[in-house]
């Protein structure tokens, strides 16, 4: 798994993501092996931290532009370490889903915000000198934007370009819950415009469809492009949701 475009930080991905796997094994969740969790938990989170400031460090020398977003994104796994680790310690967490959640986070960050600067970093480096960012390639689409149309009384929401941290993602919890709000039980997201889905983005989809869910209603996918089905299918979201090709197909699967 080579994303970072660093041979240091990329080996770093595949020894954490290797941690996680082992600690969303059975053997640490019997009860006389959850010392033994916590403690390849904490050595984890420890591990992690150190990996995200050698991240961090080497963007900063580059001068990556958007080290204060990647930065960002570091920090609401941090807070999700913590989450999980007084509940661990406390003998109250039961569940391997939030750590598996936590495992498919990272590697959704590696596909996303890891690769975004890989290929920053790729196009960068050919250049004799650093170029005034205007004259820079953008990598990225411009922040979502959402239209609303109904069909067949069915509630269908557009977004249109990247579903980032800070950049739509809650722009489509919020149009979902609204539309909730305004009786609609029946929504269509269609992503045939949205380029680009982030661990941010990916946590906010769960979100959209519990709420869905808990009003006793239906939510599905469609237009999904080869990358963000992607990035579905490492998030294991791909069997949360009915994904269909087409608005026609999904449309007439309600």
């Amino acid at each position: 798994m080579h994303r970072f475009q660093d041979a240091e930080v990329d080996s770093d991905h595949d020894l954490i993501i290797s941690q996680f796997d082992a600690l969303c094994g059975e053997v640490c969740w019997s009860p006389e092996n959850r010392p033994a969790a916590v403690e390849l938990l904490r050595k984890l989170e420890y591990y992690s931290s150190g990996h995200f400031q050698r991240e961090e460090a080497l963007m900063a020398a580059q001068g990556y532009e958007d080290l204060a977003e990647h930065r960002q994104a570091h920090e609401t796994m941090r807070q999700e370490f913590d989450r999980l680790l007084g509940p661990l310690m406390r003998e109250t967490l039961t569940l391997k889903a939030d750590l598996r959640l936590l495992r498919d986070m990272f590697l959704c960050h590696i596909v996303t915000w890891d690769e975004a600067y890989g290929e920053w970093l790729a196009l960068r480096r050919p250049w004799t000198g650093a170029r005034p960012a205007a004259e820079r390639p953008a990598l990225l689409p411009v922040p979502a934007r959402i239209t609303v149309d109904h069909r067949l009384g069915i509630t269908v929401l557009c977004p249109e370009g990247r579903i980032t941290l800070g950049d739509g993602d809650e722009e489509l919890g919020e149009a979902v819950r609204t539309q909730l709000a305004a009786g609609a039980r029946k929504i269509l997201l269609d992503f045939s415009h949205v380029s680009y889905l982030d661990s941010s983005g990916v946590g906010e989809l769960v979100g959209c469809y519990t709420s869905v869910r808990n009003q006793g209603g239906d939510l599905k996918i469609c237009g999904v492009n080869t990358r963000v089905f992607n990035i579905m299918k490492l998030t294991s979201l791909h069997a949360v949701f009915d994904v269909r090709d087409t608005e026609d197909e999904a449309l007439a699967a309600f």
